[in-house]
């Protein structure tokens, strides 16, 4: 099915009832050169030849959440979700489907996106860059696993998420680095 980017990760609800997309969207665009300035000598050698048009390719992300099996053969069955300010490439679902987390391991940030029940969104910063997330059964609560933060002694950071209520995440630093996590 064509969902209108890149795919860059997939996460399935435990009873299969839902499913998570995220994609990676080009925009390419471009604009009219403003030519040589008035001003410029014909001789100047700082001065490049204007008139071609300046293309910039834009990046963004969105995660597309498909009511399975309708969402497959139905678009209308489909919620494109995007967040201007933040860039993921990653999703942890909730076993019911009903919460997720955004992220990104492509590149070192600490931000991730909390996605309600409703698609409303809450953006954090863990101040250390995310290696992996899990959501606890009931989806209220995630675990981030993380690299320790810039400066830092200790070896290995992780950071507890509250995605039922509006609390700050708490980053706990460890003396090993954190590689697997057992969730009840």
């Amino acid at each position: 099915i064509e969902l209108g980017g890149a795919l860059t990760d997939l996460d399935l609800s435990e009873d299969g009832s839902r499913a998570v997309a995220v994609l990676e969207q080009a925009t390419i665009g471009s604009t009219p050169d403003a030519g040589v300035p008035t001003d410029a000598d014909a001789g100047d050698a700082a001065v490049v030849d204007g008139g071609a048009p300046v293309t910039a390719t834009t990046i963004s992300s969105a995660a597309v959440f498909l009511d399975i099996p309708a969402g497959l053969a139905d678009p209308a069955a489909r919620q494109t979700l995007t967040v201007p300010t933040e860039s993921f490439r990653s999703v942890a679902l909730s076993a019911d489907g009903q919460r997720a987390v955004l992220f990104t391991t492509a590149r070192p940030t600490p931000r991730v996106t909390l996605v309600a029940p409703d698609l409303s969104t809450r953006s954090l910063d863990l101040i250390a860059a995310v290696r992996a997330v899990f959501l606890t059964a009931d989806g209220n609560s995630a675990i981030a696993l993380q690299d320790p933060p810039a400066g830092s002694q200790k070896k290995g950071a992780f950071s507890v998420l509250s995605l039922a209520n509006v609390r700050a995440p708490k980053l706990v630093a460890s003396d090993a680095p954190a590689v697997a996590v057992a969730m009840p």
